[in-house]
């Protein structure tokens, strides 16, 4: 991926503790998150996951580094709004441990966002991914050896997924990152919430979950937040673009 990208492999010293802390933070989404459907649905488990945009979005926010507009954070609490609507009607089934977990995840999927973020001030998108990447598959591969949870695939069927799956998240990430460097970590985080619906639809058609009309409602709310979210998000950019353009022309 480097050599297709004509990228180098030179990485700044500045970079190296960033991304090496974000693939650690992602192996410990990895391992949270699928613990978490040992004990909820799938679909509750990423919808509850998803709720990290939220998080950065105020975490950039209280720090300065990015202004919400009023209609954003509205928009936010549409998000949460539409959340509660997907697990209320079987909060009553639901286990304390995987929503405990799938939390966890989601806040380990901060320090993702927020390390990549930072190492992308010093490198390029394709070598921070392949650093965190690579810290992420180590610390793996030791917690692995620890637990002696050592396995391989029995059947074609089996490596073919696994290469598949590495090729997805590779990808995934690299454009995760490459987003993250055009859009910043709050508009690249908010539009990855899009993906629980997949996920729950997935579930549905896959697993044979199967989700009520109020919680199918509940995901259709969380996307026109979005929708709202990234329509105000769009346009305080346009502005500020125009600003810096009146500037240039002033001086």
């Amino acid at each position: 991926m480097v050599a297709a990208t004509t990228s180098s492999f030179n990485i700044s010293r500045d970079a190296w503790v960033p991304a090496l802390s974000g693939g650690l933070f992602q192996s410990a989404v990895v391992y949270a998150l699928l613990a978490s459907v040992l004990f909820v649905p799938v679909g509750v488990a990423v919808l509850v996951f998803f709720v990290h945009p939220v998080l950065i979005a105020m975490f950039a926010h209280l720090r300065g580094r990015e202004q919400l507009t009023t209609t954003q954070m509205l928009a936010m609490l549409g998000v949460i709004g539409g959340l509660m609507a997907i697990l209320l009607p079987g909060a009553e089934t639901l286990d304390a441990r995987g929503l405990g977990l799938a939390a966890l995840a989601a806040l380990g999927m901060c320090g993702v966002v927020l390390c990549a973020a930072r190492a992308q001030e010093h490198a390029s998108s394709v070598m921070v991914n392949l650093v965190s990447t690579a810290g992420s598959v180590l610390a793996f591969a030791i917690l692995t050896a620890i637990l002696g949870g050592w396995t391989t695939p029995r059947e074609a069927a089996g490596w073919l997924g696994v290469v598949l799956a590495g090729f997805g998240i590779g990808v995934g990430l690299l454009a995760f990152l490459a987003a993250l460097r055009r859009i910043g970590p709050v508009r690249a985080s908010m539009l990855t919430i899009i993906e629980p619906l997949l996920g729950a639809a997935l579930a549905t058609l896959f697993l044979g979950e199967r989700l009520g009309a109020v919680q199918w409602a509940g995901a259709a709310f969380m996307v026109a937040a979005l929708v709202v979210f990234e329509a105000g998000a769009r346009k305080v950019a346009h502005s500020r673009a125009r600003g810096v353009a009146s500037d240039v022309r002033g001086k």
